[in-house]
């Protein structure tokens, strides 16, 4: 997986700008612009061509969902990874943004000395996705062995619900790493046999059980049990 060379901030706030500016740039060979419109980070990337946008979403005139679906619509910034920044925290809301496209989202206040570690992180597992989504070709894979698969979902399926229920009883590290092997696998195939949003949640739901096993046991646990039982329901409805 390439690493992260060039990033964009966008915030129309200067403080966050300062921070963020900062936070990376403890992080050795990234280049840092920033961009406090969606107007002016629209010019700003078609000049630079970033490998990653962190990207505000409550903005004025042109917020960061906006911002994005204009991205989305110029193809020399296509690879572009889109990294969401939000004080808005809620769960409906967080589940709202994701919906818009491949993107992962880190809401503020984050840890500045770990931003740059975070923002790595987020990358290769969106790349990840888009390389999956890429290389799909269903055409290519016998009946038979789709119809395998879409047998063997169920038990995937109560693979991930018996996990969920051992980090309830157990709430250990141990037990969100065997659901983070789980999630990879499970990120892998469902990807290759054209379960792409399945492939989605299941790396985004990666994404946070890496930065909880960081912070564990800091983090409450009725949240981590909360977020792991909403991306199951979003697994299980999008293999229907």
């Amino acid at each position: 997986m390439n690493s992260i060379r060039k990033i964009l901030i966008v915030d129309d706030d200067k403080n966050v700008l300062t921070i963020c500016k900062y936070s990376l740039e403890q992080s050795e060979g990234l280049e840092i612009r920033c961009a406090e419109s969606g107007e002016e980070a629209l010019k700003v990337a078609l000049e630079y061509l970033p490998d990653v946008i962190l990207l505000d979403i409550l903005m004025p005139k042109m917020d960061g969902i906006e911002t994005y679906k204009a991205i989305r619509k110029i193809s020399s910034l296509a690879k572009c990874v889109v990294i969401f920044l939000t004080a808005s925290a809620s769960q409906e809301k967080i589940k709202e943004y994701l919906k818009v496209g491949n993107v992962a989202l880190i809401t503020k206040p984050f840890d500045p000395l770990r931003l740059g570690d975070k923002v790595q992180t987020l990358y290769e597992h969106l790349s990840y996705f888009e390389e999956q989504k890429e290389s799909k070709n269903l055409e290519g894979i016998p009946e038979k062995l789709l119809t395998t698969y879409r047998a063997s979902i169920p038990k995937k399926l109560a693979l991930l619900e018996e996990l969920i229920k051992d980090y309830k009883e157990r709430r250990g590290i141990e037990e969100l790493n065997a659901l983070y092997f789980a999630l990879h696998k499970l990120a892998g195939s469902s990807g290759v046999y054209g379960f792409l949003n399945v492939s989605k949640i299941c790396v985004e739901t990666k994404a946070k059980i890496h930065e909880w096993q960081r912070l564990f046991p800091k983090i409450p646990e009725d949240q981590i049990i909360t977020e792991l039982q909403l991306s199951y329901e979003e697994i299980k409805n999008s293999f229907h």
